[in-house]
């Protein structure tokens, strides 16, 4: 599916689309995560929460909780996944408010294009519907989401970047001995995966930031 979502230009994946923001977790445990919220608290004690013009129930979350895959499960408990779904209800609301959210209709043609000019076929989008339980409209309609966050989360959290003083910086606090245990070559390779890490935990703090913007701009406490 990422191949199909690389052809409708946006990198979310809807493999997974019973999972929202689901990348603000960063492949933690359930005990690392953060605390849960007060407005995900009253979703699972009072049944939902409305606000503005975005409302979360406990049945969407119990749903899409169920539908999720295991190693969502293993990740984030219920409680959780109804502040990661505040998350995505509160992004979606806002590229709707920049215009950024096209019809399901409009990226039903897009999608299919971009399949016919790559050679695809049509029966791939029915599998992965069937594997997600969904009908062609709800599959649409999702995608269209999942490309307008994209676009605003593009939009708001620019490149980062992670100078090699960082790197060397962070390196040495965290591995005094590598000089004695591992050769330059070594060193080297370690060096360009932890810039990657580096640059992932910058992405991660840029989008966390501008989602609890959105959160207290809603009145929704913030996610540490």
């Amino acid at each position: 599916m990422l191949a199909i979502i690389a052809l409708a230009a946006c990198s979310a994946d809807t493999r997974n689309s019973n999972v929202p923001f689901i990348a603000d977790s960063g492949g933690q445990s359930k005990t690392s995560l953060p605390a849960v919220s007060s407005a995900a608290k009253t979703i699972l004690t009072q049944g939902s929460i409305v606000v503005d013009d975005v409302s979360v129930s406990l049945a969407e979350v119990e749903e899409a909780f169920a539908k999720s895959p295991a190693f969502v499960k293993e990740q984030v408990t219920k409680e959780q996944y109804a502040d990661l779904l505040i998350n995505k209800k509160l992004l979606e609301a806002e590229a709707r408010r920049r215009g950024y959210l096209k019809t399901p209709e409009d990226v039903e043609r897009e999608t299919a294009e971009k399949l016919r000019q790559a050679g695809q076929a049509d029966d791939i989008l029915a599998e992965e519907m069937r594997k997600q339980g969904m009908d062609k409209e709800e599959f649409y309609a999702e995608l269209a989401a999942q490309q307008a966050i994209y676009q605003l989360v593009t939009e708001e959290t620019p490149e980062v970047s992670v100078t090699a003083r960082e790197v060397d910086n962070y390196f040495e606090r965290t591995e005094p001995d590598a000089q004695a245990l591992f050769d330059d070559q070594e060193i080297q390779v370690m060096k360009l995966r932890l810039k990657k890490s580096l640059e992932q935990e910058k992405k991660k703090e840029a989008l966390t930031s501008f989602v609890n913007e959105l959160r207290e701009d809603a009145g929704i406490d913030p996610l540490p």
